[in-house]
C-alpha cells in the first residue's frame, strides 16, 4: 500500500482530466491484482467538490475522523472495490 496524491490544476478542471486520472489509476490497480482503492480527503467545505467527485465515481464514504489534520479539519475516507 502506498500513499499518493492526485490533483488537477484549477485552470484544467471541469475538462474530464480527473476522471481520466482516476480511471487510469483503477485500471493500474486492477492489473496489479489490487482489491480496492482507499481515498483520504478533508471534510472542510472547500473539499466538497472533491468529495462529490469521488461519490460520482462510485466511491463510498467509509470513515470519518474529526480534527484529524487540524482542529476543525477532519479526515474522510472513501472506498471502492476493484473488480
Amino acid at each position: 500500500m502506498t500513499d499518493d496524491y492526485m490533483a488537477v490544476h484549477p485552470e484544467y478542471r471541469k475538462k474530464g482530466l480527473a476522471t481520466q486520472l482516476l480511471v487510469t489509476t483503477e485500471q493500474f490497480v486492477k492489473k496489479q491484482n489490487g482489491r480496492y482503492i482507499l481515498i483520504e480527503t478533508c471534510d472542510i467545505p472547500s473539499y466538497a467538490p472533491a468529495r462529490a467527485f469521488y461519490e460520482k465515481q462510485g466511491y463510498k464514504k467509509v470513515g470519518e475522523i474529526p480534527d484529524y489534520y487540524n482542529p476543525g479539519e477532519g479526515k474522510i475516507e472513501y472506498y471502492k472495490k476493484i473488480i
